[in-house]
């Protein structure tokens, strides 16, 4: 399945998306659901990337009761207060590793080949691919030929693409 987020400048989107991703990665921590995200961040670091799964834990987590972003951390806000720094450290240990632990970042890769690359690399990393003749592949050529592929690994794999239009 392919779905597509769209909207207008400064829409939301990426913000929507990381929610969207963070509550993803803790159901299936939860539900004890094997689940990896392969993120292609275009437009953004993996620290922001951190920083944002900070923020969304310690506002779920204090009830709304705390509200901080990227630039609290970075100190173009105040610093997070020392009560709001001990449930941080609290969240660092604990959930944190819920979503981290299900993310991997790609931010090195600017184009759509370079993407199917990353996808292809990691699927032979995690599975068998196959030819026409049922025989297995055991490196990639420039035809990239093949016809089934096998998983190794239970669960599932979402692969996110944020931000389309820096794709070169």
């Amino acid at each position: 399945d392919i779905t597509a987020i769209t909207g207008g400048t400064s829409s939301s989107k990426s913000s929507f998306l990381r929610y969207i991703i963070f509550e993803q990665c803790l159901w299936a921590e939860f539900e004890n659901v094997p689940y990896k995200c392969l993120w292609f961040a275009l437009e953004e670091s993996e620290e922001q990337i951190d920083f944002a799964i900070m923020s969304y834990l310690t506002y779920k987590l204090s009830e709304g009761k705390y509200r901080l972003n990227i630039e609290n951390f970075t100190g173009m806000k105040p610093f997070p207060t020392e009560e709001e720094y001990k449930f941080m450290k609290v969240i660092e240990l604990s959930y944190y590793p819920m979503i981290r632990d299900k993310l991997i970042i790609k931010n090195h890769v600017y184009n759509s080949y370079g993407i199917y690359k990353e996808i292809r690399n990691y699927a032979f990393e995690h599975g068998k691919f196959f030819d026409k003749k049922g025989e297995q592949v055991t490196e990639f050529g420039k035809d990239d030929i093949w016809e089934t592929y096998e998983s190794k690994e239970e669960g599932f794999v979402e692969v996110v693409v944020d931000h389309a239009s820096e794709l070169t």
